[in-house]
């Protein structure tokens, strides 16, 4: 029983930063009340990371790893995509260039972004999209990760929910958060899975 507590205990420390040092810093910000988690629910949801090189790809498939697997463990009856069936769906109807051409910088209009994530939902199979790009970032006070989650609806292409999860420690050494990178995604990853379907 006592090792149970222990176990349980360090578990919670972990996870919340405590043993680690690393603080939570997220945000999150609801732009339409037009979304629900019965609209969540019965749309299902897919995640998509954006390559924008200011982190390894490791870290972006760690990261989108341990977003499927929390989000399971939290969320289980949510019809969930995770990353890398998405991005399977998307090249079976050959729109994985299209998406990385559009999607992941600014430069396409609205016209062209309704167009290309109607043709992304039905490939994939859901109405909603997180679209998560991530970094390691110099704070203030330390150095950390920094996930900017945008949730998309595929029948509007418009953003309608908006995070920002960062964790940092006060460490001087950027290194650390990029090489330990795991308890920092933890963290945010919780706090934005919290966020969307609290």
């Amino acid at each position: 029983m006592r090792s149970n507590f222990l176990l349980l205990f360090i578990s919670v420390a972990i996870l919340s930063g405590c043993v680690s040092g690393i603080r939570d810093l997220s945000r999150v910000e609801p732009i339409k009340d037009s979304l629900t988690s019965d609209s969540l629910y019965l749309g299902g949801l897919g995640l998509l990371m954006i390559d924008t090189s200011r982190i390894d790809t490791n870290s972006e498939v760690i990261f989108a790893n341990i977003f499927s697997q929390r989000i399971h463990e939290m969320r289980p009856s949510l019809r969930f995509v995770n990353w890398h069936d998405a991005l399977s769906h998307l090249d079976e109807a050959g729109l994985s260039r299209e998406y990385e051409q559009k999607i992941s910088t600014d430069d396409s209009t609205q016209a062209d972004r309704t167009s290309l994530f109607s043709k992304i939902g039905s490939a994939v199979g859901v109405r909603y999209f997180l679209v998560v790009t991530i970094s390691s970032d110099e704070f203030a006070e330390g150095h950390g990760v920094t996930a900017d989650a945008e949730l998309w609806d595929s029948r509007s292409a418009n953003v309608i929910w908006r995070a920002v999860g960062q964790a940092f420690s006060r460490s001087t050494d950027i290194t650390i958060a990029e090489r330990n990178f795991k308890p920092y995604a933890e963290i945010v990853v919780r706090r934005i899975i919290l966020g969307l379907l609290p």
